[in-house]
């Protein structure tokens, strides 16, 4: 099976973030922005692609993106576009939430936000991420609410979610292969979704006890 393999793939990046941060001294609030990017290009060497070989490999556009996250007065914000080739599903938003945090430990998000169950943030390490994350288990963002809270033992999570990235609102549209995460395809939608997600930490915190609950309310 190794001669399937692709011998090399490498990742040219160049990443740009700036920070920004401010007091503010009357009522002890920081506010932080943070605004920042990325562009990647691809080389690719692939066993199985006769010409390719012969011309040794390509070397093109992979992706582009640019983000920003802020907090102001317990307002927060996080929001992030990528544009792909047309090939890896063009332009999109990636994630982009609105919050609110009403102490050091609870938080209110609103938006397309990372769902509360499965591996978080990811555990993808290479350009062809995982199983984990084409089944829907990593790294999954859909429109909803989510309630976070977090304290040195004890983290859980829980949100209620409408629906996927819906990006056409007809009666019988398909889903948009326009998108980040993956989902229910076709004309099948992912609506009226209870996740949530409970961390208890052990020890020193070294070692994690997680458990996941999933709900769905609706037709898959």
């Amino acid at each position: 099976m190794s001669k399937f393999l692709p011998y090399c793939i490498f990742f040219l990046s160049t990443c740009c973030v700036c920070t920004i941060e401010a007091q503010e001294k009357e009522d002890k609030d920081e506010s932080i922005f943070e605004f920042g990017g990325a562009l990647r290009f691809n080389y690719n060497l692939s066993s199985w692609k006769d010409q390719q070989k012969e011309r040794g490999g390509d070397f093109g556009y992979d992706m582009f993106r640019v983000g920003a996250k802020g907090s102001y007065k317990g307002i927060a914000l996080n929001v992030e576009y990528r544009l792909y080739s047309d090939s890896f599903g063009g332009g999109f938003l990636k994630q982009g939430w609105f919050g609110y945090k009403f102490n050091a430990h609870d938080e209110l998000r609103v938006g397309l936000t990372q769902v509360p169950f499965g591996i978080q943030e990811y555990n993808s390490h290479n350009f062809f991420f995982n199983l984990g994350y084409y089944v829907g288990l990593e790294d999954d963002y859909d429109m909803g609410i989510k309630f976070l809270h977090e304290t040195h033992r004890i983290i859980y999570q829980i949100g209620f979610f409408k629906n996927a990235e819906e990006l056409n609102f007809g009666n019988t549209t398909e889903v948009s292969a326009s998108r980040y995460s993956y989902d229910i395809a076709g004309r099948n939608k992912e609506i009226n979704q209870l996740n949530g997600k409970f961390i208890y930490k052990m020890g020193g915190g070294e070692i994690a006890s997680v458990g996941n609950l999933l709900t769905v309310w609706g037709n898959l």
